[in-house]
C-alpha cells in the first residue's frame, strides 16, 4: 500500500520519503524506489521525521498494508502547515 502511493507520487512529481523501521521491507523499498527516498528508522520518531526532512513537508501519510491494530491506528493523513510553522 505505502510503495504504490510512493510511486503514485513520485510519478506525479513530488518528493517523497519513505519510513519504516523492518529491515526486510526495507530491503524490497530499496530495489523498487529511487535512491534517497527510504528512510531507515522509526515513523514515529522526531529525530526520524526531521532527517526525513519533515519541516518542509506539506502533508504526512502513516499507511500501513495489514490490519493489525498498531497499524490500523496510523491510518491517517494530515496537512502539516500549521505544525510546521
Amino acid at each position: 500500500m505505502g510503495s504504490h502511493l510512493t510511486r503514485m507520487l513520485l510519478n506525479e512529481g513530488h518528493e517523497v520519503k519513505v519510513v519504516d523501521d523492518r529491515p526486510e521491507v526495507i530491503a524490497r523499498l530499496k530495489e523498487e524506489l529511487p535512491p534517497n527516498v527510504v528512510i531507515t528508522g522509526d515513523g514515529s520518531s522526531p529525530t526520524t521525521l526531521e532527517a526525513a526532512g519533515i519541516a518542509r513537508a506539506q502533508v504526512l501519510a502513516a499507511v500501513a498494508a495489514d490490519g493489525s491494530p498498531e497499524r490500523r491506528k496510523s491510518r491517517f493523513a494530515q496537512p502539516l502547515t500549521s505544525a510546521t510553522q
